[in-house]
């Protein structure tokens, strides 16, 4: 239940006999996840600046509102976009997420999707859960986004992750090796604290 991803609307059809909803793409806003997968593979390109380019270009939600950082990480996150390519598959094996799926269903036609990403009981609901706890499936609707785009943007990301420092745990400060001990002598040098530099 609930809306369609970003990027695609809800339709009604019929698949042996059965009665399903499934996501047809949405043109416009098809047309603006492309736009932020193509931002943040150009030379620098980070998540903010494809807020400042989306609001630039007056590119708003689908409720009318300005990106958040927080929706535009999610999207350019999301496998729904992908296709069923061997490359995507083995991108998610190697997460280590359950596979319902084999790889000779990997022919590209379709996409995929992810299940079980968000543990809406529980007091984060927006936490993404571990890797081993999500299933990965393939979806009927037809991908937004080309394989090799996708895993550079997963690349991207991952990497952008494991190399930016959280706030408050930068080991380079104005004073750093400025200040020294009274009573050794010593340089002092910052501690990750939250109530600041000691």
């Amino acid at each position: 239940g609930g809306p369609a991803p970003y990027g695609y609307r809800l339709k009604k059809t019929v698949v042996n006999g059965q009665k399903h909803t499934v996501l047809e793409q949405d043109p416009a806003e098809a047309a603006v996840v492309r736009q932020f997968f193509e931002w943040y593979l150009e030379p620098g390109g980070t998540v903010y600046k494809i807020l400042k380019k989306a609001d630039k270009e007056n590119i708003v939600t689908r409720k009318g509102k300005p990106w958040t950082s927080r929706v535009v990480s999610d999207i350019l996150s999301k496998a729904v976009y992908a296709p069923n390519t061997m490359d995507v598959y083995n991108f998610y094996e190697e997460q280590g997420v359950k596979l319902r799926i084999s790889p000779d269903q990997c022919d590209g036609k379709q996409s995929v999707n992810l299940f079980g990403k968000r543990d809406r009981g529980s007091k984060h609901p927006k936490r993404s859960r571990p890797a081993s706890e999500m299933t990965f499936a393939i979806a009927l609707h037809s991908p937004i986004i080309d394989s090799d785009t996708f895993l550079r943007v997963q690349q991207k990301k991952k990497t952008t992750l494991s190399t930016t420092p959280r706030t408050g745990t930068s080991r380079t400060t104005i004073l750093s090796g400025l200040v020294r001990c009274g009573s050794c002598g010593r340089a002092m040098s910052p501690s990750g604290s939250n109530r600041g530099v000691r």
